[in-house]
């Protein structure tokens, strides 16, 4: 059996959420190469190291300066997952992987909008009658994702009580009766940390309710940020749009630049670094600990700004030996 052979007949049984798995079919497909034609029984750690060491040529040393160090990372687990699974039915005596180091992927810097940007890509999304200048709002006002902000209900938000919950997501899945390659859908969030409860400041609560009357809600299930149309946002659709948004402002504008906002103005604004993570469904406090990079350079500029405003220090002036104080 050749390692291409076996690979997608331990896809085809692989259980994991769409998204993930139509990523690892395409990793597959696109950077496993001649690796998949060496039969598995022969396949050595000169083998897997060669290919990897081709891959982060292609996708990091030939793209500075940061490249594609996250799909070298995805690639090499995904093989060695697959080899993993070989081992355990017997088809190879030892995974030749295991003597390979982990891709390492370089510390990532959170991109963010400054207040001025915001104000200004704000300022356009409002003025343009747009309905998805919600999910907008959405996502810096509260850090949430773009399929989290797509897939709210309006059963999420108790205008009452000032809060919503975030318990779906939007996005493409299979489509289980074949006549279409995907469908847009609601789909539960990958882990328990993501369902959430999130207050609404009184801004918000407002601009929430003012959309909640002027939409003339009927039903509960309806989607809080719609098309023109009255149906689902496509999400890539709406990645679209906010980046021609930017384009016009001079900013780069992204659904997940408008999470980072929301992080970087939480904790400039002295909020714990557990409660950024809890407000933005991490599970693990270290993926919220990126974004206390920022906290590192907002402090240098504001010791840069003392040091201006204080002006030059002038060294003391020492007397010599042997002068009395005046």
């Amino acid at each position: 059996m050749l390692l291409g052979e076996w690979v997608e007949q331990w896809l085809a049984q692989r259980r994991r959420a769409p998204n993930t798995l139509a990523h690892e079919w395409s990793h597959f497909r696109t950077h496993f190469g001649p690796l998949r034609e060496v039969p598995i029984a022969e396949l050595t750690t000169f083998h897997c190291r060669a290919w990897l060491d081709d891959l982060r040529f292609r996708l990091c040393d030939r793209k500075p300066p940061m490249g594609q160090p996250h799909t070298v990372q995805h690639c090499y687990n995904l093989l060695r997952s697959a080899l993993n699974g070989a081992v355990e039915l017997g088809l190879i005596e030892h995974n030749p992987t295991v003597a390979i180091p982990r891709p390492r992927i370089p510390r990532p810097s959170p991109k963010y909008l400054t207040p001025e940007d915001v104000e200004r890509v704000l300022r356009r999304v409002d003025r343009s009658g747009d309905p998805r200048s919600a999910a907008v709002h959405l996502m810096l006002r509260l850090g949430l994702r773009r399929g989290e902000a797509l897939g709210l209900t309006w059963g999420d938000v108790d205008l009452k009580e000032g809060r919503l919950t975030i318990s779906h997501q939007l996005q493409r899945v299979p489509d289980p009766d074949g006549t279409a390659r995907t469908l847009l859908q609601r789909v539960a969030l990958k882990t328990v940390a993501s369902t959430r409860t999130l207050s609404l400041d009184e801004r918000l609560a407002r601009y929430l309710s003012d959309l909640h009357s002027a939409s003339s809600v009927s039903s509960d299930d309806e989607l809080v940020v719609r098309s023109r149309l009255g149906g689902p946002v496509e999400p890539d659709g709406m990645t679209a749009w906010l980046r021609r948004v930017g384009e016009l402002e001079g900013v780069v504008c992204t659904p997940h630049r408008l999470r980072h906002t929301a992080a970087t103005m939480m904790l400039r604004h002295d909020v714990a670094l557990p409660t950024v993570g809890a407000v933005l469904g991490h599970t693990d406090v270290r993926t919220t600990s990126v974004y206390a990079r920022v906290m590192d350079t907002s402090k240098e500029e504001a010791l840069k700004a003392l040091g201006d405003a204080l002006g030059d220090v002038q060294p003391a002036k020492r007397r010599p030996p042997g002068a009395r104080r005046g």
